[in-house]
């Protein structure tokens, strides 16, 4: 059962791009929205420059939340699908490996020098990771008589 919630994820956040980031420092909350791949495991990546506010929280407490709202409902799909994700967010670098640097650039249409800007140094944004400890599916579409699903990985 988790395997196949695992995979439905998978499947719905490829169509979702952008995700809201929750992080702190000294219990003063912050949250802002990123444009983000998921990995088959629900890692979610971002890029970001290192003095943005959200990058020096992780620098200092990495664990984060972040949710993805992945269908809103309305008058002819009234359903709703949401994810909140909780895990530790890291700074990867430059070169966070081809495959996601290549698949974060294709899912989001980023042009295609991005990646190579941002491995030498032209660009100053870095990659960086959520890797989830625990995700909280909410969908009243596949679980009607229960939406709230809790996995803890």
């Amino acid at each position: 059962m988790q395997d196949d919630t695992l995979n439905k994820i998978y499947e719905q956040l490829s169509s979702v791009n952008i995700m809201q980031l929750a992080t702190s420092d000294n219990n003063l909350p912050w949250i802002c929205s990123l444009h983000f791949y998921a990995d088959k495991g629900i890692n979610l990546y971002w890029i970001s420059r290192e003095d943005r506010r959200h990058s020096k929280e992780i620098k200092k407490n990495s664990k984060v939340s972040a949710v993805i709202l992945i269908h809103e409902n309305t008058s002819p799909e009234d359903y709703v699908i949401g994810l909140t994700v909780t895990g530790e967010a890291e700074l990867i670098g430059e070169k966070p490996g081809r495959d996601i640097a290549t698949e974060y650039a294709g899912k989001l249409n980023k042009p295609a020098n991005l990646i190579s800007d941002i491995e030498n140094g032209a660009n100053p944004h870095k990659f960086y990771r959520l890797k989830p400890s625990e995700l909280v599916l909410f969908d009243t579409k596949n679980f009607p008589q229960d939406p709230r699903q809790v996995i803890v990985l």
